[in-house]
This record gives C-alpha cells, structure tokens and sequence, in this order.
C-alpha cells in the first residue's frame, strides 16, 4: 500500500445522500457518498461511510493520512505484523530446513537401497525398502506441517474483520478473519426435507432482497448438502446458490427471499390445488359441474405449483366448471341434486 494523504471535500449530486466527494493527494477522483454501506475511496483498499448526519457543505476539507499515524493503535498494529512476519519467517525456514533434512535422509536409503539390492539375501532387499518408504512417509509429514504455516486465501476478496489478537492461541475451527467475494457472490437457504425430493444440482432459482424489492436476481443450486440438520425441530438440508451475474448490489448480509425452480411446465392444464380431494381409494378426484349436476371425476395429476396451482395430466378439459369451494349457487345444486 502506499502512503500519504487523501483530501476529500463535498458536492451536491445525485446519489442516494445526494452528495459525492472529490479526492485528490494520494490519487484523483470522485466517489458518491454512501450513508448505507462502504464505498472504495481509491484504489489502495481504502473504503469510507459518512453517518446520517454527516455536515453537508463543500466548505469542508477532510484529510486522511495513509496508513493512519495518528490513530492510537497505528504503533501496536504496526509491531505485531512485525513480530508476525518475523514468526513466520522464522517457521517456514524452519520447516524448510526440516524438510531439506528429510529429503537427504531418503537420498540415503535409496542409495542404501541400491546398494542392497546387489546379490542379497531377499528379507535384507525388504529392509531397505521399509527404510525407503519409512523416509518417504517423514518427508511427507514434515512437509504438510510447513504446510500449516501458512493460511491461503480460497478465493480473490477483502477482509472485512480480523477476530484475533497478538498472542492469542487460536483452536482448530475457530474463526480467524472475514474474507468476502469481490464477485461470485453465494447465498445459503435451509430446505425441509418436504421438498428435497424435488431439488437437484443446477437447478435455476429467483432471488429478491428487502432492500431492493423490485428487483430479481437469477442463480443456480451449486451445493446440496448430504446430511440434514435439525433447527427449531424442523429437519432441513444446507443448500448453497451461487449468483448468475455480478452486481454491485448484492452485499454480504443481505436479507433474502428465494425462489427455487425445480421443474416447469409450458401449455398446460391447470386448476387450483384446493379443487383437488382423495377418495376412498386413494384416487385424485375433483367436482365438476354438467348439466346442472356435480360429478366426481378422476384425475390424473402432475406438477405443484407454488402459487397454489396443480398440473392436470388427464380426466379434465379445458373450459370445464370445477367447484374449488361451495358458493350459494353451488350450494342450491347440492341441496337439489345428488352428487354423482
């Protein structure tokens, strides 16, 4: 990063708090400003929020020094990444150092090896090649320890929080930093075991946000978990979206409703789910009215709809009247006519 010194002043614009800032000093430019959520001042990973009350007038002039000297904890912060590079420094060439020890050891027993493997009895041949895998299975074990000195980022982002302090003993699976997506945004849903049946791998979904409510976003199930878990007695699987596009709009720790399309029809019958009743035998039946008479129809049915709609396979037509609950002109044919 590089340092120096950002001077922002105001101007009235467009945005959402109706003013944006000029910056200049360390680098040149303009930003809106944001009272809701950071905005990236620069390109040196330096993000800036004004409060609801910010002072609105151009008269004003902000300074910001990069890094921030004058804070109180600039010295502390400064030293323990210090005394962190020097920590690791110090592991990985002491890992290192193992590791090269290690791998003379095998260059040993191979050699050892290929001396045994002249004209020898065949149970000392098989002593060495213990000793060879033995050096082998060391290198390896030493090589993932250094491998543990180091924490790699899974993906391109930015670190929003660091949850640790210096000379903290941080245990297995505690949380060490925040890191964020820059792009490739993923969201996480609970689904009941009611409907799991119906969702697979690449299945398309619709996501809208309270904050924006008019707005739908497109996504694809990349992630069913294997396992279910249990929240507030309801039995439910982790199932992981990943965004179609990218969009400055999505942010971490937005509220979210999804939609999820597990399968879809095109020019087909339909009537309400409601309409539909088992009989005695288990079959799918609905009321139809004809000539002034109610009769009972089998139906075959398909695809449930979540807007309260069912697919009809077989048994209906279309145009034909089909009761979904009884009015007063339904109840006068029930009351004259037997239901057949």
């Amino acid at each position: 990063m590089q340092q120096g010194e950002y001077k922002l002043t105001l101007y009235p614009s467009a945005s959402n708090s109706g003013y944006s800032l000029r910056y200049s000093g360390l680098e040149n430019g303009t930003a809106p400003v944001s009272t809701t959520g950071p905005i990236a001042l620069g390109t040196q990973g330096l993000f800036i929020q004004f409060p609801s009350d910010f002072a609105r007038t151009f008269r004003l002039e902000w300074t910001i020094p990069i890094p921030n000297y004058r804070s109180s904890s600039h010295q502390s912060l400064l030293n323990t990444i210090e005394t962190t590079k020097t920590n690791k420094e110090i592991a990985i060439s002491q890992a290192t150092q193992a590791v090269e020890t290690a791998k003379r050891n095998l260059e040993q027993a191979l050699a050892q090896l290929e001396q045994a493997q002249a004209p020898v009895r065949p149970e000392r041949i098989q002593a060495q090649q213990a000793l060879v895998r033995q050096a082998q299975a060391t290198v390896g074990s030493i090589q993932a320890l250094k491998n543990q000195t180091i924490i790699t980022a899974p993906f391109d982002g930015i670190i929003t929080a660091v949850n640790v302090n210096r000379g903290e003993r941080v245990l297995a699976g505690n949380q060490v930093i925040n890191l964020i997506s820059g792009e490739k945004f993923e969201i996480t849903v609970n689904i009941a075991e009611a409907d799991i049946q119906d969702l697979q791998i690449g299945n398309q979904a619709k996501i809208s946000f309270d904050a924006y409510r008019n707005e739908q976003f497109d996504a694809t199930v990349t992630y069913i978990s294997p396992s279910a878990t249990t929240i507030n007695n309801v039995t439910s699987f982790k199932t992981t979206l990943q965004f179609n596009q990218e969009s400055e709009k999505i942010r971490a720790g937005l509220s979210a409703n999804v939609d999820i399309i597990s399968d879809s029809r095109q020019n087909v019958l339909t009537i309400p789910l409601r309409a539909v009743f088992q009989d005695e035998e288990g079959n799918s039946v609905v009321r139809v009215i004809k000539d002034n008479q109610i009769i009972r129809t089998k139906v075959e049915t398909g695809l449930r709809g979540s807007d309260g709609r069912i697919e009809i396979i077989s048994g209906l037509e279309e145009g034909q009247r089909v009761i979904t609950f009884l009015d007063e002109n339904t109840r006068k044919i029930v009351e004259t006519n037997e239901i057949k």
